[in-house]
């Protein structure tokens, strides 16, 4: 479901960016709370996957890495001052931080939606 909810960002070309990060993070932290239980345990227990599971994962993840860290490159060509000095890798490692830590303390009956949330980090991380 992540790769649906996210994947198809990183093809579109007539999106800004910003659009395309704040876009990728909300189908991030949506798809991850609908499973909210499965990927903790997936998480937890991921160091038992298969070796060709875990080459599967790998790719997958790259493959969302590299994604992001395009989207992170467009908006620094785009607004110099964003994300200035900063390397792309780790800024989208920090991405991929705050986002996946929602699974250890988000509850559906909470204050905020998962959207809700997506769009305050994506805020965050927009005024440095």
């Amino acid at each position: 479901e992540l790769v649906k909810s996210v994947f198809w960002i990183f093809k579109e070309k007539d999106i800004a960016p910003e659009e395309k990060l704040r876009l990728a993070m909300v189908g991030h932290i949506t798809s991850l709370v609908k499973s909210i239980d499965n990927v903790n345990v997936f998480i937890s227990e991921m160091r038992y996957l298969s070796h060709k599971n875990r080459k599967k994962y790998d790719e997958i993840r790259k493959k969302y890495e590299i994604g992001l860290v395009r989207i992170i490159d467009e908006i620094k060509k785009r607004d110099g001052s964003l994300f200035r000095r900063m390397d792309s890798k780790i800024v989208a490692y920090g991405i991929f931080g705050m986002c996946n830590g929602v699974g250890r303390w988000y509850k559906k009956d909470g204050k905020l939606q998962a959207e809700e949330i997506a769009n305050i980090f994506y805020r965050m991380i927009m005024a440095m």
